[in-house]
């Protein structure tokens, strides 16, 4: 259905659509099939209240025929800030490692 709706490729497992936060047919149907009580017309840019922003900034990049892979390496940039600041918390409770975390 992804492909007839979309344009999505039919086998996602390579390329640029088997990546993480690639668009996808269920995401971007939800545009389409909004529910009131899931607050999906609060925000025009929402498919869901609970909707992240990598998510809705992929799905409408692709529908309006932008360049969406560019919202993706951004999500994909926000993803390793995330994991270096949990690694920095780690680290600044570990003895040594922070001692030598401090020092650089």
């Amino acid at each position: 259905m992804g492909h007839a709706w979309f344009g999505l490729p039919v086998a996602k497992k390579f390329g640029d659509f088997g990546q993480k936060n690639a668009p996808s047919f269920r995401p971007m149907m939800k545009y389409f099939l909004r529910l009131d009580g899931d607050g999906g017309f609060n925000h025009p840019e929402k498919n869901s209240e609970n909707q992240q922003r990598s998510s809705y900034q992929v799905c409408l990049s692709y529908m309006f025929g932008l360049e969406w892979r560019i919202a993706r390496e951004l999500q994909d940039l926000g993803d390793k800030e995330k994991m270096l600041e949990a690694l920095r918390k780690v680290a600044s409770t570990s003895g040594e490692f922070h001692r030598e975390v401090q020092h650089r």
